[in-house]
């Protein structure tokens, strides 16, 4: 930074902490007053117990568990079953009375909780996955204060409400058919749904695949987002015909409060199309976008063996005869097979030894070479290359739209810097100065 913007910045910070010496003062004697209060107060916040603190930590520990449990015996198989059958033989009649024991922890659980602890416990499980992805990550990443993490973050979302129907037709008829697969003996049932879960598959594979060569979505709307709020409310930003001619000094409270406020708009709309510029270089050089490929390419492994698996267990109720096996195989095994049959590991205990039985690792091993294309492709020349090119594209458009700004507060309140515009938003103390002053600070 030079010595002319270091001078300027400190003479920022000077009028900012004169202008906020009183609003101290007044947050002082207020914290003052809520201090006495809260001593007497009847809902005033007491300190944790030791048992307090425990539960919550018991919650946080089972709330990721038992959503863990509940996708696990709806998804993949009877989990508790093969752990009692596994490990305690002799017990395996009491699962006949699960729903009873269940019954009684939720009565033991109520007759020791209070009932605003255990409905505040129980909705924070219910809603544990929305809780996770709303407040949870958020707050990690906030946290962390880390931009890298927040724009991942923001990318992340932006792409899911970009494609939120796709998604959410999607994943409904997946799981339809996942589970009317896992649960249906009737053959033409399970036909059905084997040839829709591979239809599905191929259509994520081939989004996947188009995803490579078209532009990317989230840098669409970085491009489209703030050209938009301009052009919807360009009010805000310009300042009223009738006063534009005058001299400041001539315009009465009311006017001079207008001006203030479209000016505090116009420049706070320059230093955040700076900001996420900068931020979002930043980003490209974290090389971050390499762990938003892992994971899309880990889900898409995921959902391979998993539509393998249950396409292979259909064909087993189907017909017995289309494998050979050692012990009888329950669900679990089928997505072992599947995942084993993946990275050319298959199982000594089952084995295809019909062609449609065959003919299923055939197509599996097809989706295999689809991954590894996937795989070149995103970590290595092409989308690379285009993710650098788009995301270059961004931060050159969003840096154009900051200056467009910044020459349309020059010419329209007649001030010779954008410095000029700060300070007179300073002297005004205007409400939002300090998000102001906080984007400039990261902004040089």
């Amino acid at each position: 930074m030079r010595n002319g913007e270091r001078s300027w910045m400190w003479l920022l910070n000077t009028k900012m902490n004169e202008q906020n010496t009183n609003i101290k003062k007044e947050v002082l004697a207020n914290n003052t007053e809520l201090q006495t209060a809260s001593s007497s107060s009847l809902f005033a916040a007491k300190p944790k117990t030791m048992w307090g603190k425990i539960s919550n930590i018991l919650v946080e520990i089972l709330a990721p568990l038992i959503w863990i449990y509940v996708f696990v015996k709806i998804f993949v198989f009877d989990i508790d079953n093969y752990l009692v059958n596994r490990f305690f033989p002799s017990f395996a009649s009491v699962l006949d009375f699960k729903f009873l024991i269940l019954l009684g922890l939720l009565a033991l659980i109520l007759v020791t909780v209070k009932n605003k602890t255990f409905l505040k416990n129980f909705f924070y499980v219910l809603f544990y996955p929305l809780i996770l992805i709303l407040f949870g990550i958020p707050y990690f990443i906030f946290k962390q204060r880390s931009w890298v993490l927040a724009f991942a973050f923001i990318n992340s979302v932006i792409t899911f409400f970009r494609t939120f129907k796709f998604n959410v037709v999607i994943l409904a008829v997946y799981l339809i058919t996942f589970v009317l697969s896992v649960y249906s003996s009737n053959h033409s049932i399970l036909w059905g749904t084997t040839g829709i879960l591979i239809l599905v598959l191929t259509i994520l594979y081939v989004r996947k695949f188009l995803a490579v060569f078209q532009p990317s979505m989230v840098f669409k709307t970085y491009l489209k987002f703030f050209p938009a709020i301009r052009k919807a409310v360009p009010t805000s930003f310009a300042l009223d015909p009738t006063i534009k001619s005058l001299p400041i000094e001539s315009l009465d409270t009311k006017q001079k409060d207008a001006l203030i406020t479209n000016l505090q708009q116009s420049v706070l709309y320059n230093r955040a199309c700076l900001f996420v510029s900068k931020k979002l270089q930043i980003y490209q050089n974290s090389k971050l976008n390499y762990l938003s490929y892992s994971i899309s390419l880990i889900l898409l492994i995921v959902a391979t063996v998993l539509t393998f698996g249950v396409v292979n267990f259909a064909l087993f109720k189907i017909d017995h005869s289309l494998f050979a096996f050692s012990q009888y195989p329950i669900t679990f095994d089928f997505f072992y097979y599947s995942f084993s049959n993946l990275f050319h590991a298959p199982p000594n205990f089952i084995s295809a030894i019909s062609p449609l039985s065959q003919g299923s690792i055939i197509v599996e091993t097809i989706f295999e070479f689809l991954l590894l294309g996937l795989l070149i492709s995103l970590f290595f020349s092409v989308k690379n290359e285009k993710y650098s090119v788009e995301l270059n594209e961004v931060v050159k458009g969003l840096s154009s739209e900051g200056d467009s700004m910044e020459s349309f507060i020059k010419e329209e309140y007649k001030l010779g810097t954008l410095k000029d515009a700060i300070n007179r938003l300073i002297e005004a103390k205007a409400g939002l100065i300090r998000v102001v002053l906080w984007f400039t600070k990261n902004i040089d």
